[in-house]
């Protein structure tokens, strides 16, 4: 009989057996002495042995198979981790061929320290060797069939069935684990470290990104070089507050963008990690992140902190990828800017100046109200006077000496001579003295954007500029010694 013939015919009987409730399932094989109907299969019988199992199944059919049959039985949504160490423990109870043995019998204490502790997460990433050494991955799958058995012997199969489609985080898992740790001898304490909701990644690139996070309004991709140059702990350490964060600010932008533009639902973006070169050097020199509209993706580069800083920028790009046709780069940059600082939360850069402009900046009002952190959009606007006053010396030799020149020329207005932060408290001056609405869509048109100023666009730019001198002009000596 062909795999594939075996394989719908297990399908089938499993389903069945599932109808009519599994209830505390109990896997053996078939009584000795009585002649099966159906030769070289293992009756799988409820609770205790009878003349009616509930179901019969091919001893040769294979590990992977039978898991993927137990994942149709149990629910497709079930835990990639729960499931493996779930099938171990019927397969071996019912002497399925194709198990392979992992559950050494060494105490716990001598498998579980405080440095690989992590793995009862038993998430998806740490049953391979990926992202993690080969060791630690066959360890995880030691670890998870002992659980899965300490779980079906005290509790039953109808709980551990339970915990299948429960996340690794969940309460009532990490309770058990613990359960499970301190019965075995073990006295450290598991608390849930990177448990993502992982899936293998069918798309493209899936050799150099082997898994992909479904959050709840994007998709993260981790590169394997990125991972294992930074090592499995650090990198997922620094994606906490991505995981912990993003979802709201995305959220924050969208209600926005929507509330400006009109647009409709915004599918989730791809988000890839670039933080080790890979051939494109000049982005990684120039960019913290991007929004690659040719392939529809945001890369990130450098690092988590950088991400912090630049990811809700990349987002507003690629929501607003549609209305954006012959614009003036810097007008757009600015547009962008000015939503993901001025408008909107931007949690994650909050975070990030927080820690980066620490000691700096004394005596100048830099905390959000709201949050208690550093205020992106003073961030900006402290950045702005600088260039605006001559202060940024640095940013003055890349332009030339911006102080010194600025044109009323519609073609080169100083927008092109800025830096995103400059130009997007400028932009934000504009919405605040022109309408919010009636500039954000000039934005999209670029002759109307700058008929705005109807001819006094110096007048406007002296106004913002001398508005920030006097609010902040006490402090140049600050943004001197920061800002070069």
């Amino acid at each position: 009989m062909g795999i594939m013939k075996k394989a719908g015919i297990m399908l089938a009987a499993l389903i069945v057996a599932l109808s009519l409730g599994c209830g505390g399932v109990r896997t053996v094989s078939e009584p000795a002495g009585k002649e099966s109907d159906v030769p070289g299969t293992v009756s799988v019988f409820s609770e205790e042995p009878s003349d009616n199992p509930l179901f019969k199944v091919p001893k040769d059919l294979g590990f992977d198979n039978y898991r993927e049959i137990l994942k149709e039985v149990c629910g497709k949504d079930s835990d990639y981790g729960m499931l493996y160490g779930t099938t171990a423990v019927l397969c071996r109870d019912a002497g399925l061929a194709g198990f392979k043995e992992n559950a050494e019998e060494k105490p716990l204490s001598e498998l579980v320290n405080e440095e690989n502790i992590y793995l009862l997460d038993f998430t998806l990433p740490l049953f391979e060797d990926k992202f993690i050494s080969a060791d630690d991955a066959e360890l995880t799958k030691v670890l998870v069939q002992r659980f899965c058995r300490f779980v079906y012997d005290k509790y039953g199969f109808e709980k551990l069935k339970s915990l299948l489609l429960t996340a690794a985080d969940d309460e009532e898992r990490v309770t058990l684990k613990n359960e499970w740790l301190k019965e075995s001898g073990v006295s450290l304490a598991y608390e849930p470290f990177a448990c993502y909701n992982y899936a293998f990644n069918d798309n493209r690139q899936n050799e150099k990104y082997p898994y992909v996070v479904h959050e709840e309004n994007f998709n993260m991709f981790f590169k394997t070089i990125d991972v294992t140059a930074m090592g499995y702990k650090d990198y997922m350490a620094g994606y906490a507050d991505i995981h912990k964060y993003a979802p709201d600010d995305f959220r924050d932008v969208q209600e926005h963008y929507w509330k400006n533009l009109d647009d409709d639902t915004i599918a989730p973006p791809d988000i890839y990690t670039k933080f080790q070169k890979d051939g494109r050097d000049d982005f990684y020199d120039r960019f913290s992140a991007m929004y690659d509209k040719s392939i529809n993706q945001i890369e990130l580069y450098g690092d988590w902190d950088m991400a912090k800083w630049a990811l809700v920028h990349e987002y507003v790009h690629y929501i607003d990828r549609h209305h954006w046709y012959g614009v003036d780069s810097m007008v757009l940059e600015a547009y962008t800017e000015e939503l993901a600082v001025y408008e909107c939360r931007n949690y994650l850069r909050q975070q990030f100046l927080t820690g980066y402009c620490e000691g700096y900046f004394e005596g100048i009002d830099v905390l959000n109200p709201e949050t208690g952190l550093f205020d992106a959009s003073v961030y900006n606007d402290l950045q702005a006077v600088a260039m605006y006053t001559g202060t940024d010396k640095e940013w003055e030799s890349l332009t030339g000496g911006v102080t010194e020149r600025w044109t009323k020329d519609r073609t080169k207005v100083l927008f092109s001579e800025m830096s995103y932060h400059a130009a997007s408290s400028f932009y934000h001056f504009l919405t605040e003295k022109l309408g919010e609405k009636k500039v954000h869509f000039a934005s999209g048109k670029l002759i109307e954007f700058y008929e705005l100023f109807e001819g006094d666009y110096e007048s406007l730019y002296r106004e913002w500029g001398d508005g920030l001198v006097e609010k902040y002009g006490d402090h140049l000596d600050k943004l001197e010694e920061f800002f070069n």
